[in-house]
């Protein structure tokens, strides 16, 4: 099985889901060579799978490219599936029985279709190329995997994929880690990082510009309209990484007119078990994508016990359901309206219970038990009802 990045949420996705199926197919007797980046944080397996790194690391462009049109084939040679966790195909030939592909999303082909309508920040040489193989993974893969039944639409639509090929998946919750904090460890992060009493979270690359996908643009723009005195303004704790090339300064610039001044904290990566309690300290998620595959951050806030406040885009309300403020990520005044509700105790709370139930459906050892059945289908490829039974059973809260 081919694997691409191990962060974010295709990272989470991989990582989770692999800790959880490679055991399982080791035990049916499979033999599993994984490939990787060089740079890719996959952890132990044991005994359970071979791992092959390949010789350049992930952020190096053409020559990442290179090595996986060489690599891939050659490992995938006579075997019975090759799984690419990353949403594309080798542009060689794949001599192997089976090929199963997971999809994310297809922003790449989207964004490449129309621009306006789904921006996005490629090189042309990479769109082009991600494109390339992800048309032809749609094309020539036996079965599809997507983590959203947005996904599965998006790909009906413009790549015309059949459903009978595809099948929903979703992402889980780690619940041993993710999950309502007590007040003293609540207290411990908060020192130790030095935040504030009461704060938003927003999770994802710091990017100010407008029509980045992880929208912190909104979240500034409300800030700067909102009247000064407006008691909701509580400051916002940025968590997450920075990508290669990537130049702050900018982005403080945009946050800090208005009221926006002193209110933005930066945070970077943080363990797991410190973003459990972050989630759990943050008086709410704001979370406004312009378009998700999936979202993880949502589920795992619901599980520490965090109201969330998320986009009314694909495909976060299928993931979040009516446990979350759903608001326009275009219109500053409904962020702020959003704001103001989840101040509102009763409302809170009634947030606060309804995530925590949503999240419970939701696990990677129950994605992996999905993966599993599609992988051990008999023959070459599944019957249309065996994939049917699985997308039909996949959505956490069905089952």
């Amino acid at each position: 099985m081919e694997v691409g990045q191990t962060n974010g949420g295709k990272g989470r996705y991989t990582l989770c889901l692999l800790r959880n199926l490679v055991p399982q197919l080791k035990a049916h007797g499979w033999e599993i060579t994984i490939l990787a980046p060089k740079d890719a944080h996959l952890g132990a397996f044991g005994p359970d799978a071979r791992i092959v790194h390949l010789p350049v690391p992930k952020n190096t462009g053409i020559w990442r490219a290179v090595w996986e049109e060489v690599y891939f084939p050659v490992y995938a040679w006579g075997g019975d599936v090759y799984l690419s966790m990353n949403g594309v195909l080798p542009l060689g030939p794949l001599r192997c029985k089976r090929r199963v592909v997971v999809f994310y999303d297809i922003h790449p082909l989207q964004h490449l279709a129309d621009p306006q309508k789904y921006p996005g920040q490629y090189s042309r040489k990479s769109l082009l190329r991600t494109c390339h193989a992800m048309k032809k993974a749609a094309r020539e893969a036996d079965q599809i995997i997507a983590i959203s039944e947005s996904t599965v639409q998006a790909l009906e639509a413009f790549q015309a994929v059949p459903r009978q090929r595809m099948a929903v998946i979703p992402c889980g919750v780690e619940h041993d880690i993710f999950r309502p904090q007590s007040p003293t460890r609540i207290e411990q992060l908060r020192k130790h990082y030095r935040l504030p009493e009461d704060f938003y979270l927003f999770v994802g690359i710091p990017n100010a510009e407008p029509g980045d996908k992880k929208n912190l643009y909104l979240i500034a723009e409300t800030y700067s309209q909102a009247p000064t005195d407006e008691k909701c303004l509580l400051p916002v704790v940025i968590a997450g990484g920075e990508r290669a090339g990537f130049r702050r300064e900018p982005v403080e610039v945009a946050l800090a007119g208005g009221n926006g001044r002193g209110r933005f904290w930066y945070l970077g990566f943080l363990p797991d078990e410190d973003f459990a309690a972050l989630y759990a300290a943050a008086r709410a998620l704001i979370f406004p994508s312009l378009h998700e595959g999936f979202g993880i951050p949502p589920l795992e806030a619901m599980a520490c016990g965090t109201p969330v406040i998320a986009a009314n885009r694909p495909a976060i309300p299928e993931v979040v359901g009516d446990a979350a403020l759903l608001i326009d990520p275009t219109n500053p005044a409904s962020l702020l309206a959003a704001l103001r509700q989840v101040n509102d105790e009763g409302g809170r709370h009634q947030l606060i219970n309804k995530g925590l139930e949503r999240a419970k459906g939701y696990s990677w050892e129950r994605s992996a038990e999905l993966f599993l059945r599609l992988l051990l289908g008999a023959g070459t490829s599944m019957s249309s009802p065996a994939i049917e039974k699985i997308a039909e059973n996949s959505h956490p809260l069905s089952s």
